[in-house]
């Protein structure tokens, strides 16, 4: 049992909480632009409710996607090597 709690212990600190954020605003912005004519998907989030959750997820969304790329690490690019002359 503490292999396991280690193991869960382990996985949750290498999670980017920045990209889980972004996902969960995602999804929340489409439940709040979608159609009624989905049914029971489109009722998750009350009509007078929408406009506000809209705009606050589309900002957070926006914000946490910038936030993650600038965090990302970098490779840097090797530029190709010139072409070897061919000696006779």
């Amino acid at each position: 049992m503490k292999r396991l709690f280690d193991w869960i212990r382990n996985k949750w600190q290498h999670i980017a909480w920045r990209s889980v954020g972004a996902a969960v605003s995602s999804v929340l912005t489409m439940l709040a632009v979608a159609p009624y004519t989905l049914g029971d998907a489109s009722d998750v989030i009350p009509p007078k409710w929408k406009p506000v959750i809209f705009k606050v997820c589309l900002a957070s969304g926006l914000l946490l996607r910038l936030w993650n790329s600038r965090k990302q690490p970098t490779q840097p690019v090797n530029p190709p090597a010139p072409p070897q002359a061919l000696s006779k």
